[in-house]
């Protein structure tokens, strides 16, 4: 735990670092109210479940940007569960504030609610399915590089499974 802490620091760190950058008046945003941006990406959460392990994951993502320094949206991440016929996934309802949105970047705090999901086969496990509603906090930085983009997103999840979560994939705005 110890070790995420520290990368978390360093990325929070990062991105107020690169906010110091001197801006242009007439700096293009990369994205604007009215754009919808669909996501993929790997997770990595470091306790998913009832074995509290650290799990990779799959998540797509869909947002919708509502002004100019707010997007919402909704995610879904898949874990592939080390352990067989058992499964366990993770249904976000999230919102991104834009610190920073131009010149081909993009920096932003989200919260949210989240939904966590695990499920086993009633025949090897016994009768396990639980749901846990939780909070989430983060940050994410966002690359554009023309039809599509590069992001990385570290968030915790407090409530549902207190977890630390690492996603990192691709976006295209449609």
């Amino acid at each position: 735990m110890k070790r995420v802490n520290h990368f978390f620091l360093s990325v929070i760190i990062s991105l107020f670092y690169i906010l110091s950058f001197s801006h242009s008046a007439n700096a293009q945003l990369v994205t604007e109210s009215g754009d919808l941006t669909l996501g993929a990406g790997l997770s990595y959460g470091s306790s998913v479940g009832h074995l509290g392990s650290s799990e990779l994951g799959v998540t797509l993502q869909i947002y919708y940007g509502i002004i100019e320094e707010i997007r919402g949206g909704v995610d879904y991440t898949y874990y592939y569960i080390s352990e067989n016929n058992l499964g366990a996934s993770e249904l976000n309802l999230d919102g991104h504030y834009f610190f920073r949105n131009r010149d081909n970047v993009i920096i932003y705090g989200l919260g949210g609610l989240n939904l966590s999901i695990i499920n086993a086969d009633p025949d090897v496990w016994g009768n396990i399915s639980s749901r846990k509603i939780g909070l989430n906090a983060g940050v994410g930085l966002e690359y554009d590089l023309g039809n599509f983009s590069l992001y990385g997103e570290p968030k915790f999840t407090l409530g549902g499974w207190n977890q630390f979560l690492v996603t990192a994939g691709v976006r295209l705005r449609i």
